[in-house]
């Protein structure tokens, strides 16, 4: 049986739950190898003993001003918000950084979505969970990691190093930008998106992946920039594209 969503009487999405992570047991049992399917019962037993903790926190502190506040700042961490920001810092020029954070937001969407196809995690369950989102079809998609906090902790972290040890910009403006993406991370859990281990998930790939393109992107940079930097695209591009897991998508 696929799954399914509906909307309630407050236009929240209510999916089943059960089918989307259930269904399809027994092909992932005969589809997916020993270490895989370990890793991937972890993860589904921490979301599904999380999933009445997530519930008590949205009873508790769920507001019409918060839905919206959180479903605003989801729609910063997202791919479509970063399709349109990123060509605006190579027309103005900003060379090293601009190609630096590119290379940042392409491989938070490999990694996050490498991880994604290997573990085949749900997302926590609605109910009891209530799952705030401008796109429904996302509430069925895999959910650990949360790509989201990918992005955003990625992303913040390597802007933080050109702000702080490049353009020697206040520290002020940096916390700010550490707020908004804080924001981000903790949308995904109040809006019934992602468990705490889905956001732990993204957090630690995020700060790796920042960690490497700080430390190593010059070197990177001028690999791609020299005379043979298209062949070397060309494989790391088949290399990372074959080397994607299959997964059961739902």
């Amino acid at each position: 049986m696929p799954p399914h969503f509906q909307l309630d009487e407050d236009n929240d999405i209510i999916h089943d739950a059960e089918a989307f992570s259930l269904a399809t047991e027994s092909a992932y049992q005969a589809a997916y190898s020993p270490l895989r399917l370990y890793l991937r019962q972890l993860v589904v037993d921490k979301v599904k003993r999380e999933n009445p903790k997530l519930a008590a926190i949205q009873h508790r502190y769920r507001s019409p001003g918060l839905d919206r506040l959180f479903m605003f700042s989801g729609m910063l961490g997202n791919h479509s918000f970063f399709m349109i920001a990123l060509p605006f810092l190579h027309t103005f020029g900003m060379g090293a950084f601009a190609r630096g954070l590119t290379f940042v937001v392409l491989w938070s969407i490999y990694f996050s979505g490498f991880v994604k196809d290997y573990i085949s995690a749900p997302r926590p369950a609605s109910p009891p969970v209530v799952q705030i989102t401008r796109s429904p079809a996302h509430t069925l998609e895999y959910g650990f990691p949360s790509t989201h906090t990918t992005y955003a902790v990625a992303t913040i972290a390597y802007i933080s190093h050109f702000m702080l040890n490049v353009w020697h910009i206040s520290t002020v403006w940096v916390g700010l930008m550490w707020i908004c993406g804080v924001t981000i991370v903790v949308g995904r859990i109040y809006c019934g998106l992602h468990s705490f281990i889905d956001v732990v998930g993204g957090i630690v790939i995020g700060i790796i992946e920042a960690l490497c393109f700080v430390f190593f992107f010059d070197r990177m940079d001028a690999l791609m920039l020299s005379t043979a930097g298209p062949l070397y695209s060309i494989a790391i591009f088949y290399f990372a594209m074959s080397s994607i897991p299959r997964s059961l998508d739902p």
